[in-house]
C-alpha cells in the first residue's frame, strides 16, 4: 500500500477542520490555511462550476468546486451551455492545476482552478458561462470581467432576465 506524503495529510486535516468552515461550508477569508496546489488530471466535469479530479497516487476521484464562481444548475437555461464550456476548458484526461481553499457543504472541495494555462473562474466568468458568487469573491478582477461579458451580452447575459443559480436554486426548494 502506498502511503500518502506527509503534506497532503497535514493539508486535508488542516482544511478538513470544522472550525474552519463556516455555516455555508465556506472557509472565511481571515480562517484560511497557507493555500495548496496541485495537480491533477480531470476525470469529469458535471456542470458550470463542478468537476472530477484524481489526484496521482489516489484511488478514488475528489470532488471539486470552482471557488467564487456560480453556474446556471444544468436543468436551468443556460446551464448545458455552462457546462460544455467548462468541458471546453477543462478536458477530460487533461492536467489541471487546483489550489485548494477550503470545503463546501457537500463534501467538495474548494478551489482555485487553472486549466490550459487559464484561470477557469475568470476564463467561465468573462464567456457569459458563470455568475460572480459575490458573499465569496476574493478577486476583484472577476466583477470586471462580468460587467464586461454583461455588456457585451455574452453566454448566460444574451437573455435580459437571466436567473442567478441562487435565486434558483431557492425558488426549487420551496
Amino acid at each position: 500500500m502506498k502511503h500518502q506524503p506527509v503534506w497532503l495529510c497535514i493539508a486535508v486535516a488542516t482544511l478538513f477542520s470544522a472550525s474552519a468552515v463556516t455555516a455555508a461550508g465556506r472557509v472565511p477569508a481571515a480562517a484560511q490555511s497557507p493555500k495548496k496546489t496541485v495537480q491533477c488530471e480531470v476525470t469529469s466535469v458535471h456542470d458550470g462550476d463542478s468537476m472530477r479530479a484524481l489526484y496521482p497516487g489516489m484511488k478514488d476521484t475528489v470532488r471539486i468546486r470552482i471557488h467564487q464562481i456560480d453556474a446556471p444548475e444544468i436543468r436551468q437555461a443556460y446551464g448545458i451551455e455552462s457546462r460544455d464550456t467548462l468541458r471546453q476548458l477543462c478536458k477530460r484526461g487533461h492536467t489541471a492545476k487546483f489550489t485548494i481553499v477550503g470545503k463546501d457543504d457537500y463534501g467538495r472541495l474548494l478551489s482555485g482552478v487553472e486549466c490550459q494555462q487559464k484561470d477557469v473562474a475568470g476564463a467561465m466568468v468573462e464567456s457569459g458561462g458563470a455568475w460572480v458568487y459575490r458573499q465569496y469573491r476574493h478577486d476583484k478582477a472577476l466583477i470586471q470581467l462580468e460587467q464586461r461579458a454583461r455588456e457585451e451580452k455574452r453566454g448566460l447575459w444574451q437573455d435580459p432576465n437571466a436567473l442567478a443559480p441562487w435565486t434558483y436554486r431557492r425558488q426549487q426548494r420551496h
